[in-house]
Protein backbone atom coordinates (compact mmCIF):
# COMPACT_ATOMS: atom_id res chain seq x y z
CA UNK A 1 0.00 0.00 0.00
CA UNK A 2 1.64 2.86 -1.22
CA UNK A 3 0.75 6.57 -0.46
CA UNK A 4 -0.13 9.61 -2.40
CA UNK A 5 3.60 11.00 -3.03
CA UNK A 6 4.06 14.52 -1.49
CA UNK A 7 5.77 16.25 -4.36
CA UNK A 8 3.49 19.38 -4.38
CA UNK A 9 4.63 21.01 -1.39
CA UNK A 10 8.35 20.05 -2.37
CA UNK A 11 8.18 21.85 -6.11
CA UNK A 12 10.39 24.87 -5.32
CA UNK A 13 9.14 27.24 -7.93
CA UNK A 14 5.50 28.96 -9.09
CA UNK A 15 6.46 27.51 -12.50
CA UNK A 16 7.35 23.87 -11.24
CA UNK A 17 4.63 23.74 -9.25
CA UNK A 18 1.91 25.06 -12.10
CA UNK A 19 3.40 22.09 -14.34
CA UNK A 20 2.84 19.57 -11.94
CA UNK A 21 -0.46 20.20 -11.01
CA UNK A 22 -1.27 20.72 -15.17
CA UNK A 23 0.48 16.56 -15.11
CA UNK A 24 -2.08 15.71 -12.72
CA UNK A 25 -5.28 16.47 -14.83
CA UNK A 26 -6.63 14.65 -17.44
CA UNK A 27 -9.33 16.79 -19.68
CA UNK A 28 -11.32 15.03 -21.75
CA UNK A 29 -14.55 15.98 -24.54
CA UNK A 30 -17.72 15.73 -22.79
CA UNK A 31 -19.78 12.73 -22.97
CA UNK A 32 -22.94 13.62 -22.62
CA UNK A 33 -24.23 17.74 -23.81
CA UNK A 34 -26.22 19.13 -21.37
CA UNK A 35 -28.04 22.25 -21.91
CA UNK A 36 -30.65 23.59 -24.94
CA UNK A 37 -29.91 22.51 -28.28
CA UNK A 38 -27.40 20.02 -27.95
CA UNK A 39 -25.11 22.95 -26.72
CA UNK A 40 -23.49 21.97 -23.55
CA UNK A 41 -22.49 24.44 -20.79
CA UNK A 42 -19.14 22.61 -20.65
CA UNK A 43 -16.33 22.42 -23.18
CA UNK A 44 -14.50 19.57 -21.26
CA UNK A 45 -14.77 16.77 -18.27
CA UNK A 46 -11.51 16.34 -16.06
CA UNK A 47 -10.17 14.02 -14.23
CA UNK A 48 -7.83 14.32 -10.97
CA UNK A 49 -5.04 11.87 -10.39
CA UNK A 50 -2.34 11.38 -7.70
CA UNK A 51 0.90 9.92 -8.12
CA UNK A 52 1.29 7.21 -5.53
CA UNK A 53 4.64 6.61 -4.55
CA UNK A 54 4.81 2.46 -6.24
CA UNK A 55 4.47 5.06 -9.67
CA UNK A 56 0.94 4.06 -10.33
CA UNK A 57 -1.43 7.29 -10.24
CA UNK A 58 -4.76 7.42 -8.60
CA UNK A 59 -7.97 9.25 -9.73
CA UNK A 60 -9.69 11.42 -7.14
CA UNK A 61 -12.68 13.23 -7.41
CA UNK A 62 -12.24 17.39 -7.41
CA UNK A 63 -13.18 18.18 -4.36
CA UNK A 64 -10.38 15.39 -2.84
CA UNK A 65 -7.63 17.00 -4.96
CA UNK A 66 -8.49 20.60 -4.01
CA UNK A 67 -8.63 19.93 -0.32
CA UNK A 68 -5.44 17.58 -0.44
CA UNK A 69 -3.88 20.63 -2.15
CA UNK A 70 -5.11 23.10 0.23
CA UNK A 71 -7.26 24.95 -2.29
CA UNK A 72 -11.35 25.54 -1.89
CA UNK A 73 -12.13 26.22 -5.33
CA UNK A 74 -11.29 25.40 -8.86
CA UNK A 75 -9.99 28.60 -10.02
CA UNK A 76 -6.13 27.56 -9.95
CA UNK A 77 -7.29 24.40 -11.93
CA UNK A 78 -8.92 26.47 -14.63
CA UNK A 79 -6.13 29.29 -14.75
CA UNK A 80 -3.79 26.53 -14.65
CA UNK A 81 -5.19 24.27 -17.51
CA UNK A 82 -6.44 27.52 -19.90
CA UNK A 83 -2.61 28.72 -19.40
CA UNK A 84 -1.18 25.38 -20.32
CA UNK A 85 -3.60 24.56 -23.63
CA UNK A 86 -2.72 27.66 -24.86
CA UNK A 87 0.82 28.34 -24.03
CA UNK A 88 1.08 31.79 -25.46
CA UNK A 89 -1.98 32.97 -23.89
CA UNK A 90 0.15 32.96 -20.27
CA UNK A 91 3.65 32.49 -18.55
CA UNK A 92 4.35 31.00 -15.39
CA UNK A 93 7.39 32.77 -14.97
CA UNK A 94 5.30 34.87 -12.02
CA UNK A 95 3.24 34.36 -9.53
CA UNK A 96 0.26 35.73 -10.70
CA UNK A 97 -1.40 39.44 -10.13
CA UNK A 98 0.42 40.40 -7.15
CA UNK A 99 3.98 40.02 -9.20
CA UNK A 100 2.30 42.73 -12.12
CA UNK A 101 2.51 45.39 -8.74
CA UNK A 102 6.52 44.89 -7.79
CA UNK A 103 8.43 47.85 -7.75
CA UNK A 104 11.80 47.18 -10.02
CA UNK A 105 14.78 46.68 -7.37
CA UNK A 106 16.39 49.88 -8.22
CA UNK A 107 13.27 52.03 -7.81
CA UNK A 108 14.31 50.02 -4.51
CA UNK A 109 17.54 50.62 -4.26
CA UNK A 110 16.62 54.85 -5.34
CA UNK A 111 13.86 54.93 -2.45
CA UNK A 112 16.45 53.32 0.78
CA UNK A 113 19.25 55.37 -0.64
CA UNK A 114 16.54 58.48 -0.26
CA UNK A 115 15.91 57.44 3.14
CA UNK A 116 19.15 56.81 4.51
CA UNK A 117 20.31 60.21 2.82
CA UNK A 118 17.29 62.08 5.10
CA UNK A 119 17.52 60.32 8.22
CA UNK A 120 18.28 62.94 9.81
CA UNK A 121 15.55 64.93 8.69
CA UNK A 122 12.63 62.54 10.37
CA UNK A 123 12.61 64.66 13.39
CA UNK A 124 11.85 67.72 11.31
CA UNK A 125 9.80 66.28 8.39
CA UNK A 126 6.99 63.97 8.32
CA UNK A 127 7.03 60.71 6.20
CA UNK A 128 4.70 62.29 3.51
CA UNK A 129 7.41 65.03 3.09
CA UNK A 130 9.84 63.09 2.66
CA UNK A 131 8.04 60.58 0.16
CA UNK A 132 6.95 64.24 -1.72
CA UNK A 133 10.71 64.86 -2.37
CA UNK A 134 11.52 61.56 -3.15
CA UNK A 135 8.98 62.17 -6.14
CA UNK A 136 9.89 65.42 -7.08
CA UNK A 137 13.62 64.21 -6.90
CA UNK A 138 12.72 61.18 -8.97
CA UNK A 139 10.18 62.80 -11.42
CA UNK A 140 11.30 60.21 -14.47
CA UNK A 141 11.17 57.35 -13.22
CA UNK A 142 8.86 54.56 -15.18
CA UNK A 143 6.50 53.60 -12.03
CA UNK A 144 6.57 55.47 -9.13
CA UNK A 145 6.00 53.54 -6.13
CA UNK A 146 2.74 54.68 -3.57
CA UNK A 147 3.02 56.57 -0.36
CA UNK A 148 2.50 53.28 0.95
CA UNK A 149 5.08 51.70 0.18
CA UNK A 150 7.59 54.45 0.62
CA UNK A 151 5.87 54.53 4.52
CA UNK A 152 6.61 50.69 4.67
CA UNK A 153 10.04 50.89 3.90
CA UNK A 154 10.63 53.62 6.22
CA UNK A 155 8.87 51.28 9.24
CA UNK A 156 11.35 48.16 7.65
CA UNK A 157 14.38 49.72 7.81
CA UNK A 158 13.61 51.10 11.44
CA UNK A 159 15.31 54.68 10.89
CA UNK A 160 12.05 56.23 12.88
CA UNK A 161 13.20 55.03 16.18
CA UNK A 162 12.51 56.94 19.44
CA UNK A 163 11.08 59.65 17.22
CA UNK A 164 7.13 60.58 18.56
CA UNK A 165 4.09 59.11 16.42
CA UNK A 166 0.48 60.08 17.17
CA UNK A 167 1.44 59.81 20.66
CA UNK A 168 3.61 57.20 21.46
CA UNK A 169 6.70 55.92 20.01
CA UNK A 170 8.12 53.88 17.62
CA UNK A 171 9.69 51.65 20.15
CA UNK A 172 6.55 51.30 22.53
CA UNK A 173 3.78 49.03 21.46
CA UNK A 174 0.13 50.39 21.74
CA UNK A 175 -0.69 48.47 25.15
CA UNK A 176 1.99 50.98 26.81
Amino acid sequence: SSGINAEWPLRPGYSDRKHWLYSCIKSFPTQRKTGNKGKSRRVCTRQYFFPLSGGDNVCVCLKFFLSTLGYNNDKIITHTVAAMSNPGSCSFSSSGRRSKNRLNMKIVDLMRKHIESKSSDFKNLSVMKLYEDFIANYPRLSKKPSYETYRLLVVKMNVRDGIKRRGRTAVESPAD
